[in-house]
């Protein structure tokens, strides 16, 4: 049996709140392209090339996908949208997985998906699968653009706490120079 791909779960960049708009279309701040371009960056240099990209059609983690699918050089059909990750729970998340795995089952390459999606649920997310997994000092787990790389011990479709060990939690900060 093949080792289960990594599950990468990103938080969108940071968004932009100077014009007053809805929600869901509110874009990422030049902060916000920055931080996705510096995490983009760094999965091409530790070959964590995802797959698949699962992204909530809100329009900053939308642009966020496509900052990394752009870097990455990433076919067009890698970056698909659920209406349901905007503003999800992790009980949401965890289900919208399981069916995209199902889903994709005969026709995905082998390889890392991609998640990328808001706060809380998105934390709440790690955390289920990963319970050792803790805010840093700031109060913060995965502050915008932050990513998360998951080791799972079973295949995506059978997610249950504890699911995954994380191998690494990158908060844009720690790649480049503040902006």
């Amino acid at each position: 049996m093949m080792p289960t791909p990594p599950l990468l779960l990103m938080r969108h960049g940071k968004s932009d709140w100077s014009q007053d708009i809805a929600d869901i279309d509110r874009p990422l701040k030049p902060r916000g392209r920055a931080a996705s371009t510096a995490v983009a960056d760094w999965l091409g240099r530790t070959s964590l090339i995802p797959s698949s990209i699962l992204t909530s059609p809100a329009a900053r983690t939308l642009q966020t996908a496509q900052i990394v699918q752009n870097r990455l050089q990433l076919p067009t059909c890698t970056v698909q949208t659920d209406a349901r990750i905007y503003g999800a729970s992790d009980e949401m998340l965890r289900r919208v997985l399981a069916e995209f795995t199902t889903r994709n089952a005969s026709t995905s390459r082998p390889g890392p998906l991609l998640l990328v999606g808001h706060n809380p649920g998105l934390e709440q997310l790690l955390q289920w699968l990963d319970p050792s997994q803790r805010p840093a000092s700031d109060g913060k787990l995965m502050p915008t653009g932050t990513l998360a790389v998951l080791d799972g011990k079973a295949p995506l479709s059978e997610l249950v706490r504890g699911w995954g060990h994380t191998r690494a939690l990158v908060r844009p900060r720690s790649l480049r120079a503040p902006i």
